[in-house]
């Protein structure tokens, strides 16, 4: 209640009273980050959030949907693991929605949370062949990388010396040069998910001293 009193003459002073009823409002909790960074599978990832607004210390579980497979969040607010392999895309989205509760039970819910999942894009090994010599016998295999089984190499664009062939069964290049020079290729890996990727590839084959 608040009263004010003038200082009115000569009959004065005049006073008068009124009532106010403060409400005070919790502060709305709120996480840190806002925004997760992306997972890509098989790299160790790991997050802390942080709670703010209200007293520590924070509890965090989610409520609704799921992190993205082999990641777990634990009651401190860290999400951490080795994430797994989305299925069927480069790139999946995994949304969900994250609770926090402070030391004095006071909660929130953060709806729609979301962490991008990135696979690893498929490739042919090595990065380059080996130089070769006329007359010299040469084996050179290619072997795949992050590609789902079973998958299949063949032949794209290029010209091998004559003497050298590629087996696409066994992704192998061999055999004897007979020419000398340089022999640019590229080689194609599909897998089981249609997925594919196309190297480019320089060989050099020498004279023989």
């Amino acid at each position: 209640t608040i009263t004010a009193t003038d200082s009115s003459t000569p009959f004065g002073p005049a006073s008068g009273s009124r009532s106010y009823t403060l409400v005070v409002e919790p502060r709305t909790l709120s996480v840190y980050p806002g925004f997760l960074p992306t997972a890509t599978e098989g790299t160790p990832y790991s997050v802390q959030l942080e709670g703010f607004n209200g007293v520590a210390p924070y509890r965090f579980a989610i409520t609704n949907g799921d992190l993205p497979p082999g990641l777990s969040l634990t009651a401190d607010g860290r999400i951490s693991g080795i994430p797994g392999r989305p299925q069927g895309a480069e790139s999946l989205y995994y949304l969900f929605t994250l609770s926090i509760v402070d030391a004095n039970g006071v909660s929130a819910t953060f709806p729609y949370r979301e962490i991008r999942l990135r696979r690893l894009p498929i490739e042919i090994s090595p990065t380059t062949v080996p130089a070769g010599v006329a007359g010299g016998a040469y084996a050179q295999q290619f072997t795949a990388v992050n590609a789902t089984a079973p998958y299949v190499f063949s032949w794209e664009v290029g010209t091998l010396p004559n003497g050298l062939q590629f087996d696409p069964a066994t992704a192998t290049l061999s055999g004897i040069p007979l020419e000398t020079g340089q022999f640019p290729f590229q080689l194609r890996l599909t897998d089981a998910e249609n997925r594919y990727t196309i190297r480019y590839y320089s060989l050099d084959i020498a004279t023989p001293t």
